[in-house]
């Protein structure tokens, strides 16, 4: 169950699809699954047909409810707190959603196990199945004081019977419940990623990286105050992938910032390819698959601190540092990364680890065989 449309193709919706996609072939005759989207998206970033690609399976069904949450949606468009929108929404769910409730008891009501990247679903669901809950939208570490109290005191999603975290930095902040909580990394497809390993040093432009969502909290406006500031600019070039309510910073042309928008999957492995540092001072991500993508392919990166605990192998390889969320810290990386050579067995380190770890076939045999455990379980 998430609560997007797949069209969004953001991370969780690129998650979800990764993870059908990978289901080990020995499962496929055990499953039956039903994906439960909304009709919420800002704008395709991938197409129907890519999606019907990996959905088109005799065990796969997919339910649309396209309204749900429009409400608090529409609040936080006209300028309604989103907080407020989202309590507002939580007092009043049954009501507001009573048409969906329906149809959500119907699809789940034979389902062994329920698995949530959308956790407020879990409002929904009637007893019986086996609840998990994910940070896939949502983080322990963000939000509202209060509503993270009642969430680890069981007083909001007491109906989530263990949470799957994908970053091991969360485990103590996440509510205990019937089962216990369980670590599975999410992955990457190194096949899509050129291999880079000339490394920065002796490079005439140094060119640094952004991929993701322009969205405020992936801190997108942080990086353009970094590169602003930085000295011997003429050194550095700037270069931004994605889409999303930011774009418009990018308007107008500026100086050594190269703006690609949205591209395809073969046109972001020549960026990956030719950039040299990967910046992400993202405050809303759990891990961040696209810092595993820019390692893979032979940038170092600069990360959040609030993502501290999900990278530190790559930290120990000299390869990633962990940044204050601060124009100078992350302008100071930046200029020691400038200088510094990156050794061909620190290179073949991160491929290995990544290989070994981080791959979609890799996590997706876990998940599912985690699931079969839990479905198992009295």
């Amino acid at each position: 169950m998430i609560g997007s449309n797949l069209r969004t193709g953001g991370g969780g919706e690129r998650t979800l699809l990764s993870y059908i996609e990978n289901i080990p072939d020995h499962l496929k005759d055990k499953l039956h699954i039903t994906i439960i989207q909304t009709g919420s998206y800002d704008r395709e970033r991938i197409s129907t047909e890519e999606i019907v690609a990996v959905l088109n399976a005799p065990y796969i069904d997919t339910i649309t409810l396209e309204k749900y949450d429009f409400f608090r949606i529409k609040l936080s468009s006209v300028g309604f707190p989103d907080f407020f929108a989202r309590i507002i929404w939580y007092i009043f769910r049954y009501p507001l959603n009573r048409r969906y409730i329906q149809k959500i008891n119907r699809a789940t009501r034979n389902a062994d196990i329920i698995y949530l990247l959308h956790n407020h679903f879990s409002s929904f669901i009637p007893k019986g199945p086996v609840v998990v809950g994910s940070l896939h939208e949502w983080l322990p570490t963000m939000g509202n004081h209060l509503v993270k109290f009642l969430i680890k005191k069981r007083f909001i999603w007491p109906r989530i019977d263990c949470f799957h975290y994908g970053s091991p930095q969360f485990k103590e902040t996440l509510p205990s419940g019937k089962f216990d909580n369980f670590y599975i990394p999410s992955g990457i497809k190194p096949f899509h990623i050129i291999i880079n390993n000339e490394g920065v040093n002796g490079k005439e432009i140094t060119r640094l990286l952004f991929v993701g969502r322009l969205n405020p909290c992936k801190g997108i406006g942080l990086i353009l105050d970094v590169f602003s500031s930085l000295e011997n600019k003429e050194k550095y070039e700037l270069h931004i992938v994605g889409s999303g309510e930011l774009e418009y910073l990018f308007k107008y042309n500026m100086d050594r910032v190269v703006y690609h928008g949205r591209i395809d999957d073969e046109q972001l492995q020549r960026v990956y390819s030719m950039s040299n540092i990967f910046i992400f001072p993202s405050k809303c991500d759990n891990l961040g698959l696209v810092v595993l993508e820019a390692l893979f392919a032979g940038n170092r990166a600069i990360v959040d601190e609030s993502l501290r605990g999900a990278f530190d192998e790559f930290e120990s390889l000299g390869v990633l540092r962990y940044s204050l969320h601060d124009v100078k810290d992350i302008e100071r990386n930046i200029l020691e990364f400038s200088n510094l050579e990156y050794p061909t067995e620190s290179f073949e380190k991160v491929q290995e680890i990544i290989l070994n770890k981080y791959t979609w076939k890799k996590v997706s045999e876990m998940l599912f065989n985690k699931l079969f455990e839990l479905g198992t379980q009295e």
